[in-house]
Order: structure tokens, then sequence, then C-alpha cells
């Protein structure tokens, strides 16, 4: 019995831990378009690198984009093969 209290306890402290969002500022959103470099659909959270064109202060840098879960990404229309390389994709958040 104390091992699944500990199990129990572990898993919701690991969870929030995991969703920190406070660094951000929802107020200030960010939209970016370009090239997928490199793409991953794994789970807990499907990613891309993302070479980002344009002008401005964000054009040619690479940016790591953690996406939802492939579940979440799915269920949105957002199928595994859409995320190539090469492919042309903007992201915002």
């Amino acid at each position: 019995m104390k091992r699944f209290f500990l199990i129990g306890l572990a898993v919701p402290m690991a969870a929030l831990a995991h969703h920190g969002w406070s660094e951000y500022d929802s107020a200030k959103v960010l939209k970016l378009t370009g090239k997928i470099v490199e793409s991953g659909y794994e789970h807990p959270h499907g990613h891309i690198r993302f070479e980002a064109k344009g002008e401005g202060a964000t054009a040619g840098k690479t940016w790591n984009v953690i996406l939802a879960p492939p579940s979440r990404m799915e269920n949105r229309g957002l199928e595994k093969g859409a995320l190539k390389a090469g492919v042309t994709a903007t992201v915002e958040g």
C-alpha cells in the first residue's frame, strides 16, 4: 500500500513540474514561417526544429518548437506525415 501511495504522489508532482508556463507572456504572440529541418512525432510531445525565414529579428534563426502530444495533433487534423523535413510551415505560440 505504501508503494502505491508514493507513486500516486510522485506522478502529479512530475506533471506540475513538466508544464510550467510562468516564463511565457501569453499576451505576446509569436508567429513564424519557415522550413522544417527535423521533426519528431512521439510522446509526450511532438517537436520540430524550424528555420525561420522572412525579415526582422527572427529571420534566419533556428527554433526548437515543442508541439502537442501526437493524439491531440491527430485529433486536430495534423497527421505525422505533415511534419517532414523541407516542408514550409507556420507556427504560432
